[in-house]
């Protein structure tokens, strides 16, 4: 860190009145934003309470209007003679009008029988015609007498229509005369009224004889009409059948051409790609093949250059050699002859002399030293080792004084610990109540125990040696007494409590460990590189496992054993299972481990066989060519299992070419002769198809995984519906809206993943790179912890993420990191370093706290572009930066790991560099962007209940992770490997903001469970329609109420109707009258839509089923609103079939409940 500029006491001063304005303006800001979110709040909520507020209001005028109603009733009944005189001047009019209509009608039926005539005379005319060249004209004719027919229906259906509407409106107009009549004060009403009633009936006789009779002639007319027209109907159908027939056979062979030219096409594509493959892979083996032509060079002429100096150093070691045999022998000579003049001299030793050591081996030859001299040495010896002795015993009591104190200090730590539970506090690992080893042994004690003259020290190493206890055993554990027990006992429970990840502990340990000074200092980064660089030194504490290879040859071979032994019993799937295991964890570096790989992938082969698995076959199979060093002695069975294959397939050249190669291959099985003649007889039967397989017919054809429907993205956002645009605003942020309406049930987004990973749950179930579950898996070269589910897939991981991340799953599952942490890591591993560098200079403005630039437009945003990654949304407005100190413990862990899998190349610096603290600050920058943005990736799973859609991994999605939260989503997402796949849920109209859900939805979930979900993980309120007019949850939902919206299309309110309200609905907004019969009416189309979508979707047709159910929901959008338990049954039977089109585990078998 910089040290800080000498500043003047005025500069402090305006530096401390710059922060206090900063800080001023901030508090401001966040005033004003908090009341701007309290006033949009009460807006909200005050439209809600204006809405109830003008209902009463009405109520209440009406409630004052009725009194001055009932004032001018009793007006009107005062001057009721004014009525009666109002009331026969409308008689008189209606009598009129009836006259009108009496001629209208007449006239009516002129006109009606003059279109008779003109249809008559039209129809001679026309069956002239057809009769003239009908041959030419059959279709032409008949759909213009169905033409004609249909008018006259029409018109007859008009007319009749026309007839019982005047009838029911005189009856009505009857009926209300008969009421006024029944006064006595009405008499010549009444006789008026019978009068007129007569001539209505004698009218109302005529005119139904006369509708009669023309109902009569216009059926008799039909149906000779119906007859001519079905003996040319037939005529017409006998053509039809033979035009059918030539049609059938253009378009059979239509398709033979069109398949045929798809396949020649797709062979092009595959011959192209074979040959660019082919010759890369031809390239990288002619590199590979220069390289190790070049290094085997050098290896030989450094191994012969070595070979000449091994030569030369020979012959020098071996003259040496013979020089040093020489000296020696002379030696011994000497040694034999002093040996025998001091046995000669021993016998003339005094007694003195005797009991000195002998020999001495310090005296020289050619100068003797005096007896004197020897004694006083030997004085002078005795002195030292005595002094050694004690120096030692004393040394010994210190050191049990010194453990004796660290036990004592650990347990008061202990005690201490009970009552702080601090975070500085280490870990505490349990008391070692086991005897400690024996003491070292030092020269000192060898020399005491050679000498034997120092009683006191020879009987405490004694003690020590039959005793080897340390002084906490001294101490009585098992005591009531001892002060020792309680601390002991606490200390040995929290040892043993792992409730938090290792790694988690381990954060927590570093934290604890920082200081106020660097707590201070972090808080004043500008950027997330500084951040890293300031927690590096703490966070470095954090121990890495070293790695090395988890795989296991013996654990391979027990696991062979066990899959043979089931497949002795017939127990394939059993086999299988152990055949996978051992495959996974067996190690891949020498002929003999690539050797019983192959072994295991041929047996697994094998049970695949016995089950009919035929494709599954032939991939492991092909698996076993790519990894070679199959045993050739064995060879002979791999051939003649896929010509068999080949065979049940009904592919004749290729089992034929493989049977041929089973027959080469005996020649190297070393089999007897009598054993070679039986196989080859097996295989000729194979080959004449005597004992020939046979395969299902659902293997018979190539059939997709997922059910492939095309998509168009739009210009702008591809991955995206050409109706959906991005639109953005200072409360909202980026949110998707509709340009135009778009149906129930369209795609709305389909992306593949930036990156994408598998959790700890299903790393050895589904691919590490596809996330495809995998039956049959493919094991890495060097770790045990992830799979793949084909060898392109171990490839292209290889290339890009897994070459860096190869052996860090195992310590990143053991540490506990999250999801996010790998997906974190895996935007980093995906790409080289050369990469991000590039975009150093970009980027690196953006990264600071106070930029104030925005993000940088771009006409097309795709999903494969690391700058939409980059600035997706991460709150960093609301986080503080206290909170960044565990993110920035978890990235330095990441970037360590990078470090080891050598991501920046092989460095062996401990102090981080520029370009590994640019990455550092990415890794801080992914882990806020992941908490707000990643998105979960599924897969069915059978479950005892039906099935389920299980997480197995994360993935991120840029274009997705712009769609904002509702708790009444607009879509449903599912995943198709690592692509994930949104389709509508509710018809969504022009302009509509089209919403997706975080978690928590209103039909479960009640508002307060909601707003808390969703302001503890995503940091927002919640202000959706379910959530602002508080819909009620499904339990809380009744069958029989129907929320009805107005007629009018510009108005928002909607009728709460139940069974018993009136049909005719006034709004107390528009005051228009909604009439509930044709909803109600268009209601009852669900009675034949939902159950025949139910039979479709028990019978697992889910894309038939998926258009019913749209279907439905179409209906009830169109005649009722939400919340409704009819429209949220409907809507989850759709996502019921649409994840049915999604990931599913290798041995899922769709189950409805139904």
């Amino acid at each position: 860190m910089a040290p800080k500029p000498h500043l003047t006491p005025e500069e402090r001063k305006e530096l401390r009145a710059l922060k206090k304005a900063e800080k001023k303006q901030k508090r401001q800001e966040k005033k004003k934003q908090l009341k701007r979110e309290l006033l949009t709040r009460e807006i909200n909520y005050g439209a809600v309470t204006l809405k109830r507020q003008e209902k009463t209001w009405r109520q209440l005028l009406i409630g004052l209007k009725v009194p001055e109603m009932r004032k001018d009733l009793e007006f009107a009944w005062h001057h009721f003679e004014r009525l009666v005189d109002c009331k026969d001047f409308a008689i008189s009019l209606l009598l009129d009008e009836l006259d009108k209509a009496n001629g209208q009608y007449f006239l009516n039926m002129k006109t009606h029988s003059e279109h008779i005539d003109q249809l008559l005379q039209m129809f001679a005319d026309q069956v002239q015609q057809l009769q003239q060249d009908y041959s030419n004209q059959a279709e032409e004719l008949e759909k213009e007498h169905q033409f004609n027919a249909d008018q006259l229906e029409a018109g007859s259906s008009e007319e009749e229509n026309y007839l019982k509407t005047v009838l029911y409106i005189l009856q009505l107009e009857m009926k209300e005369v008969k009421r006024t009549r029944h006064a006595e004060y009405f008499s010549k009403l009444e006789e008026q009224d019978s009068k007129q009633h007569q001539l209505v009936q004698r009218m109302k006789g005529i005119l139904e004889q006369l509708h009669l009779q023309v109902w009569t002639d216009t059926v008799q007319f039909l149906q000779r009409h119906q007859n001519s027209i079905k003996e040319r109907k037939k005529i017409h159908l006998e053509m039809k059948s033979e035009d059918d027939k030539l049609q059938l056979l253009i378009r059979n062979q239509l398709e033979h051409i069109r398949s045929s030219h798809n396949t020649i096409r797709s062979l092009k594509v595959k011959e192209a790609e074979l040959e660019k493959f082919l010759g890369r892979h031809v390239a990288d083996l002619q590199s590979e093949f220069d390289f190790f032509t070049f290094a085997f060079n050098s290896l030989k002429t450094k191994l012969t250059k070595d070979r000449r100096l091994d030569f030369q150093k020979l012959n020098c070691l071996t003259i040496h050699y013979n020089e040093v045999i020489a000296y020696m022998e002379s030696l011994e000579a000497k040694g034999k002859h002093i040996l025998h003049v001091g046995s000669v001299c021993r016998k003339l030793e005094t007694v003195k002399e005797k009991i000195l050591p002998f020999p001495a081996n310090f005296v020289n030859e050619m100068s003797k030293p005096s007896v004197s001299e020897v004694s006083e040495y030997m004085e002078a010896l005795e002195l030292f080792w005595q002094r050694v002795g004690r120096a030692d015993a004393a040394r010994y009591g210190v050191n049990e004084e010194r453990e004796f104190l660290i036990t004592e200090n650990e347990i008061l730590k202990r005690r201490l610990h009970q009552y702080c539970q601090c975070l500085k506090c280490p870990d505490f690992q349990p008391f070692q109540t086991t005897s400690r080893p024996c003491r070292t042994i030092t020269e000192g004690v060898l020399e005491l125990k050679k000498y034997n003259k120092h009683g006191v020290c020879q009987t405490q190493f004694a003690k020590d040696e039959s005793e080897p206890t340390s002084t906490l055993d001294s101490v009585s554990w098992n005591d009531a007494s001892s002060p020792f027990k309680s601390v002991y006992a606490i200390s040995l429970a929290l040892s043993m409590k792992s409730d938090i990840s290792q790694f988690q502990r381990y954060c927590e340990k570093a934290i604890g460990q920082l200081t106020a000074e660097s707590l201070e200092a972090f808080k004043e980064t500008k950027d997330d590189v500084a951040r890293i660089q300031v927690m590096y030194p703490l966070a470095q504490q954090i121990p890495l496992d070293p790695g090395g290879c988890s795989k296991n040859f013996q654990e391979a071979e027990q696991l062979k054993s066990a899959g043979n032994r089931a497949f002795a019993l017939k127990d394939y799937s059993e086999a299988i299972q152990s055949y996978n295991q051992a495959i996974i964890c067996c190690p891949q570096q020498t002929i003999e481990d690539r050797q019983l790989l192959t072994i295991l992938v041929s047996n697994r082969s094998a049970c695949n066989f016995e089950l009919g698995n035929i494709r599954k076959v032939l991939d492991d199979l092909d698996y076993i060519g790519e990894i070679g060093d199959y045993p050739s002695h064995l060879c002979y069975k791999l051939w003649l299992r896929k010509g068999k294959c080949y065979s049940a397939l009904q592919n004749k050249k290729l089992a034929g070419e493989a049977f041929n190669e089973a027959l080469k291959c005996l020649e190297q099985s070393g089999l007897t002769k009598e054993a070679l003649q039986t196989k080859a007889h097996e295989i000729q039967r194979a080959q004449t198809g005597q004992a020939k397989l046979q395969a299902p017919k659902s293997q018979l054809e190539l059939i997709a995984a997922f059910p492939e429907e095309r998509f168009v993205g739009g210009e702008e956002f591809p991955a995206a519906h050409p109706k959906i645009t991005v639109s953005q605003d200072s409360i909202q942020g980026r949110y998707a809206k509709a340009v135009g309406d778009i149906e129930t049930g369209t795609i709305l987004v389909e992306e593949t993943a930036f990156g994408a990973v598998v959790d700890k749950e299903h790393a050895l179930k589904n691919c590490q790179n596809c996330l495809a579950s995998v039956e049959l898996p493919i094991a890495c070269p060097q770790c045990s912890e992830v799979i793949f589910c084909s060898t392109h897939c171990s490839r292209m991981a290889f290339k890009s993420f897994h070459g860096v991340e190869c052996g860090m799953q195992r310590q990143l599952f053991q540490c506990g990191a999250s999801v996010n942490c790998l997906l974190a890591l895996r935007l980093i591993s995906q790409k080289p370093l050369r990469f991000f560098l590039d975009k150093r200079s970009k980027l690196q403005d953006f990264m600071r706290d106070s930029c104030k630039k925005s993000a940088p437009y771009k006409k097309v945003y795709r999903s494969n572009d690391y700058d939409n990654v980059f600035f997706l949304c991460r709150n960093e407005s609301l986080r503080k930066k206290e909170e960044l100190v565990a993110y920035a413990c978890m990235s330095i862990y990441l970037l360590r790991l990078l470090k080891q899998g050598f991501y920046f190349g092989e460095s062996t610096a401990e102090a981080p560099t520029t370009n590994e603290l640019f990455v550092g600050g990415l890794l801080l920058r992914h882990l806020q962007i992941l908490q707000f943005n990643a998105h979960e990736i599924s897969q069915l799973q059978n479950r005892s209940s039906g099935f389920e859609a299980a997480c197995i991994g994360a993935g991120l999605y840029p274009t997705l992770a712009l769609f904002n939260h509702s708790c009444d989503p607009s879509l449903v997402r599912y995943n198709v490997r690592n692509k994930i796949i949104a389709r509508a849920i509710r018809p969504i109209k022009a302009e509509d903001i089209i919403y997706e859900n975080y978690g928590p939805l209103y039909s479960a979930a009640d508002l307060q469970q909601r707003l808390e979900e969703l302001k503890k993980n995503y940091w927002f309120e919640c202000m959706c329609q379910p959530c602002t007019q508080l819909w009620p949850t499904v339990r809380d939902m009744r069958e029989n109420e129907l929320r009805i919206p107005c007629r009018n299309d510009q108005c928002p309110y909607v009728f709460l109707v139940k069974g018993d309200d009136d049909p005719f609905l006034t709004c107390p907004y528009c005051e228009n009258v909604t009439g509930l019969l044709p909803n109600l009416r268009g209601l009852m189309k669900l009675e034949e839509i939902l159950p025949e979508a139910e039979h479709k979707l028990g019978a697992a047709h889910f894309e038939v089923a998926l258009r019913k159910f749209a279907e439905a929901l179409d209906v009830l959008f169109q005649f009722s609103s939400p919340p409704h338990p009819e429209i949220i049954k409907v809507q989850q039977r759709m996502r019921d079939c649409m994840v049915h089109f999604g990931n599913k585990a290798f041995d899922y078998k769709p189950h409805i409940m139904q």
